[in-house]
């Protein structure tokens, strides 16, 4: 959190506004197709519902309070950031290949889930492109980079592939934007979208095949410590209503007492959990919350 703060990403993460889907679909198929040819008379101006909406890389550098001294190119080659995010463990980015996700390290396999959740939507997450390999580069690096001018190229790119399915890319962000220009845009038929769950991270994420490259915090270890307890109260309980049922196998029984013992003790039993309905590594949900993800932003 204190990276994406840094590079001024904050309200792409958490903090949302209120968002309104109809107004961002009116947005987002309002974006002509000669929107960014600086000889247009409507270059970066979309209309919608009457009004003119200035919608360009600077309006939404300044919606994030980024300074446009800020912003820089990223002077940098795929394979310098391959090794980067990889920890050395890939130090080719062969063109048009796609980076196993499970190569990341942990402060960049967390970056790319929060990207994935927010930055750019995907449901394929065990993989991750160039392009997307650069963005969470320049996040976890703190590199000067024009993010206005990169949200601004995916938003544009998505009004210009007529997709229906597809999330569309920062959609709070958009919305953010037009109601900052224009407060009573909205119509009586307007319907505020739906604040997705809080997206967490898994602790087996840092115990598990990433390079740890980041210092656990004490918070983080608080977290797990109350994680054990609570895992240990479950199984508690789980004991009690096996010993109520009838004619309940005495051998899983023994094995949840067990298991309880093993977590007293400070032992590792997250292989048995998980034979046991627990969560699999490749799920990788959690106990530590990064941010809420309002309506995705991608």
């Amino acid at each position: 959190m204190e990276l994406i703060s840094y590079v001024g990403l904050i309200k792409t993460v958490t903090r949302f506004a209120k968002c309104y889907e109809g107004l961002v679909k009116e947005f987002t198929v309002n974006i002509l197709v000669n929107y960014a040819d600086p000889r247009s008379k409507e270059f970066r101006k979309v209309y919608v519902r009457g009004r003119c909406v200035e919608f360009s890389p600077a309006v939404i550098n300044k919606y994030l309070d980024k300074s446009e001294d800020e912003q820089g190119e990223l002077e940098v080659t795929d394979n310098q950031v391959c090794k980067v995010i990889t920890a050395n463990q890939v130090n080719t980015w062969h063109v048009n290949d796609k980076l196993p996700s499970s190569k990341l390290s942990v402060k960049y396999a967390i970056l790319h889930r929060i990207r994935a959740a927010n930055w750019v939507i995907t449901n394929n997450s065990s993989v991750i492109s160039v392009s997307f390999g650069k963005f969470i580069y320049t996040v976890g690096s703190k590199k000067a980079f024009d993010y206005g001018a990169y949200i601004f190229d995916q938003i544009v790119k998505h009004s210009g592939t007529c997709a229906v399915k597809i999330p569309i890319a920062f959609p709070t962000l958009i919305c953010g934007i037009i109601l900052s220009q224009y407060p009573v845009i909205l119509l009586g038929t307007d319907v505020i979208s739906k604040m997705e769950s809080v997206l967490s991270l898994h602790f087996k994420l840092f115990t598990g095949k990433h390079v740890l490259d980041i210092a656990m915090t004490s918070a983080s270890a608080n977290n797990k410590t109350s994680t054990k307890a609570k895992m240990i109260s479950e199984l508690v309980e789980a004991c009690k209503e096996l010993d109520e049922v009838i004619r309940v196998s005495t051998t899983r029984k023994l094995k949840f007492e067990k298991m309880i013992k093993d977590l007293k003790k400070g032992d590792c039993v997250g292989e048995e959990l998980g034979s046991e309905g627990g969560k699999s590594d490749d799920e990788e949900g959690s106990s530590e919350a990064v941010g809420s993800t309002g309506p995705k932003d991608s």
